[in-house]
């Protein structure tokens, strides 16, 4: 999957990053934990705002795909919405979490390039 992204990346200057926690800090929304995440860790060039970041947290079982400015345009919420509601959690729920990160990012390259 690693290969992948980074592929991906040297195609396109998009960045992602996939984060796995135990939980959200209490009180905190998985989405506005990962763009805090994102924020933090640069993900995306500085200047293009290109950062997807891709937060699951196991325990609360949340997940989240924070996106950069520059990013948003194409995959807009609602794309990621239902990103995570037909591909991701379909897969988690049989137990397939590695197909589900690898069949999103499919979905993913395919809308931003």
């Amino acid at each position: 999957m690693t290969r992948k992204i980074i592929d991906f990346e040297e195609k396109t200057t998009n960045e992602i990053a996939i984060i796995t926690i135990d939980s959200l800090p209490n009180g905190t929304s998985s989405m506005y934990h990962a763009t805090q995440l994102a924020n933090k860790l640069g993900v995306g060039k500085k200047d293009k705002n290109n950062g997807l970041l891709i937060l699951i947290s196991k325990n609360d079982q949340h997940i989240a795909l924070a996106t950069g400015y520059g990013t948003e345009t194409i995959l807009t919420d609602s794309i990621c919405k239902k990103i995570i509601e037909t591909t991701i959690i379909p897969k988690f729920k049989n137990g397939y979490y590695y197909k589900g990160i690898d069949v999103a990012l499919d979905s993913i390259f395919i809308k931003w390039r």
